[in-house]
């Protein structure tokens, strides 16, 4: 499975410099904050696919710790220096969000937001979230909605060959996926998640986005509107997971290392030295190289 780690991309800059995306952030900070509010303080969150960091600062709020996690080192090292003389500091986690490095429900809440839309298969990744978030706890995400009203249009007129009504999560270029609504909801009614609460966002920047401006209160007002319709570019969405039948809570997590388990074989007797982690079980070794843990395994291409 091919791994969108940004390596060649300088992300940070994708988003500080481009007037579109600096305004769509300001609306982004709003919906998280929309999000965030009212959630009892847990003692672990996970930024997943947070990047630099770009995100992450709302999560505090919502635990005494917070692991940033994502594949990319570069962008993970950009977020070291964006944290230096900080009063909060993430944990900076290196792996696959198919096979996240932690013990099972150790996390009282889990971001992932604007990563659906890069990766083939939504069950994997979800299956990883169930397991490691604790019951009756929040997960937030977004997914690249594929009945948005722009690509009903085309699809009409002729112009565009994927269905925007067919209930799938599917391929429309390089990297990028997009999936219908009521494929998440199913999805995630099966996993054992209820909904709380969603946004939807972007109309506005299809219509305005040629001209690089982004209403932000235009698009604020129609949130309400598109939300029951659910024809906007992108879904921003609250669930909570509510198991019937629910597996041991991880307790002993004072320590960052309590936290982590083998992403190959889910042993939780890990082995620590000054650089490296060893499975006592499996026998794989995971490296400690400036402050980030690294639970990738194989060769990482163009990753120094």
């Amino acid at each position: 499975m091919a791994v969108v780690d940004y390596q060649s991309i300088e992300y940070s800059s994708y988003w500080r410099t481009n007037p579109e995306r600096i305004a769509l952030a300001r609306l982004e900070n709003f919906i998280l904050r929309n999000f965030t509010n009212g959630i009892t303080k847990g003692r672990w969150a996970i930024d997943l696919g947070g990047g630099y960091g770009r995100l992450t600062d709302h999560y505090f709020p919502c635990a005494e710790n917070v692991v940033l996690f994502d594949y990319s080192k570069k962008l993970l090292r950009e977020a070291k220096q964006l944290y230096i003389n900080r009063e909060h500091e993430p944990i900076y986690v290196l792996g696959d969000v198919n096979r996240l490095p932690f013990r099972d429900r150790v996390f009282s809440l889990a971001a992932m937001i604007r990563v659906f839309h890069h990766l083939p298969d939504m069950e994997k990744p979800l299956n990883e979230i169930r397991r490691t978030l604790k019951n009756d706890h929040r997960f937030l995400f977004t997914y690249y909605n594929n009945r948005k009203l722009s690509s009903i249009l085309r699809f009409l007129l002729g112009k565009q060959e994927l269905s925007p009504f067919a209930v799938v999560h599917q391929n429309v270029d390089d990297h990028y996926y997009c999936t219908h609504p009521r494929y998440v909801d199913d999805l995630l009614k099966r996993k054992s998640f209820e909904k709380e609460k969603e946004f939807n966002v972007g109309l506005p920047f299809e219509i305005f986005g040629h001209l690089r401006v982004y209403p932000v209160g235009l698009e604020r007002v129609l949130m309400g509107v598109m939300n029951p319709l659910k024809l906007s570019q992108f879904v921003y969405s609250r669930w909570v997971l509510r198991e019937a039948v629910v597996s041991d809570e991880c307790s002993q997590t004072e320590e960052t290392r309590d936290i982590f388990a083998c992403p190959e074989c889910r042993n939780t007797r890990m082995e620590f030295e000054e650089t490296t982690i060893k499975c006592s079980q499996c026998g794989n070794s995971y490296v400690i190289r400036d402050g980030i843990y690294d639970f990738r395994t194989g060769t990482v291409p163009g990753d120094g």
